[in-house]
């Protein structure tokens, strides 16, 4: 149906469920990450503090902004509004199933006046359930299918013709 989807916790739920040392680390990382947007410290020297290559200090950089720039997002209200994303096919669905509704309603309409014509009136007009007597029949065991012998082709056994 797709793929899967990562659930999402609030960050208050993160940061409460991390152990005391992970608190002090990420507020470390933190302290150091504005020093390095702010010119305090350049790449190289914010590596040595964290103790990893300048490249992570980069990757943490951009994770510390995208997260920023999320949680000052203004988050929807209540549970009203659209959701997040729709696809095509949800939105097929929904067209085929507000189809199918009108068809429905049409039905329901065109045998409410079937109902109301002279020859039916006071009539019980019985419902096809189809399916259940289907299913209560015992279907038919297929024999397996066994070579049959073709009809001999007339042009093959004759003489040539000259």
């Amino acid at each position: 149906m797709g793929r899967w989807v990562r659930p999402v916790y609030p960050i208050r739920a993160l940061y409460d469920a991390a152990s005391e040392e992970d608190k002090q680390r990420a507020h470390r990382l933190s302290a150091t990450i504005l020093e390095y947007w702010t010119g305090v410290k350049t790449k190289s020297e914010a590596a040595k503090a964290l103790s990893v290559p300048p490249i992570r200090v980069w990757q943490m950089s951009q994770r510390a902004a995208t997260g920023l720039v999320c949680a000052l997002l203004t988050p929807p209200s209540g549970k009203r509004g659209a959701p997040m994303s729709t696809s095509e096919d949800e939105k097929a669905l929904k067209k085929e199933n507000e189809r199918l509704r009108k068809e429905n309603a049409l039905q329901r309409e065109l045998i409410e006046v079937l109902r109301e014509l002279p020859g039916n009136k006071g009539r019980e007009i019985p419902a096809k359930q189809p399916k259940e007597a289907e299913a209560s029949k015992p279907r038919k065991k297929k024999s397996p299918l066994e070579p049959r012998a073709l009809p001999p082709d007339p042009a093959v056994d004759s003489p040539p013709s000259s």
